[in-house]
């Protein structure tokens, strides 16, 4: 690097190293190089998106989504970068967009996909939560439970920036999905959460609608709802919806 400065291909080769080595402020310096020799692609658009993101602790919002538009901006369909901008949408509570968003990805992804399965399964919850949404008119349930989320220190290290925290309410005895979920990138321990029925999956199963939940937590590195090897996990706990008494949950084991 010292004897080519301006050699945008190594600048990009050295950023892709210090994403594998977890130096994301390293890559972010790398990326930035290569936007002042303007050499900048699509493809790293939507990794200094992603360096941006790591290294603010998750968030895709700010710099990170103003990367991701300049990618999408150069390759409409371009597959990360319609993946992370589907993502902050979730985050945001936008679903419609998250909607359209997951349905054009999964659209140009190419047949026999691996992704294709994870892809479908975030369209149905962006589909599931837009439909759950809590008319104004409906009075506010008494049904709620509020708590926080611990690490296990010994888990701490494994860690990553941008992992996803999910709380989840599922019934006790009837099965199916669950009733409320919550979702956030967490930056600090513990982390609080609120469950009620404006996080509901489905209009006709609200935490409302059931006396005993079980409650668990999952920190997701892919930032999807489904579980996956990496992920970490925690106890479960019996709640009553109206018992009004905060609950601690905690994060204890590798999943995989």
């Amino acid at each position: 690097m010292a004897a080519s400065p301006r050699d945008a291909e190594s600048w990009l080769g050295l950023a892709a190293l210090k994403r594998g080595q977890r130096d994301f402020a390293g890559a972010v310096q790398a990326y930035e190089k290569v936007r002042e020799l303007k050499a900048m692609t699509a493809d790293a658009w939507a990794d200094y998106a992603d360096a941006l993101a790591s290294q603010a602790g998750g968030s895709l919002k700010g710099p990170a989504s103003d990367a991701i538009d300049q990618a999408l901006k150069m390759e409409r369909n371009h597959p990360k970068a319609l993946w992370l901008k589907a993502t902050l949408a979730v985050n945001e509570r936008r679903y419609d967009e998250a909607a359209r968003l997951w349905k054009q990805l999964r659209d140009v992804l190419p047949e026999g996909s691996p992704d294709i399965a994870i892809i479908d399964a975030n369209l149905a919850e962006s589909e599931q939560l837009r439909s759950a949404r809590t008319p104004a008119a409906q009075p506010a349930s008494a049904a709620r439970i509020a708590g926080t989320v611990e690490v296990d220190p010994a888990l701490l290290p494994k860690i990553a920036p941008g992992m996803t925290l999910f709380v989840y309410a599922k019934s006790e005895q009837a099965g199916g999905p669950p009733v409320a979920v919550f979702r956030q990138p967490v930056e600090r321990w513990p982390a609080s959460f609120v469950l009620d029925d404006t996080l509901a999956m489905l209009p006709d199963r609200r935490l409302s609608s059931f006396d005993r939940v079980v409650v668990e937590a999952r920190l997701s590195r892919s930032g999807q709802a489904i579980a996956a090897s990496g992920d970490l996990q925690g106890t479960r706990l019996t709640v009553e919806t109206r018992a009004g008494q905060p609950i601690a949950l905690r994060i204890t084991q590798v999943i995989g």
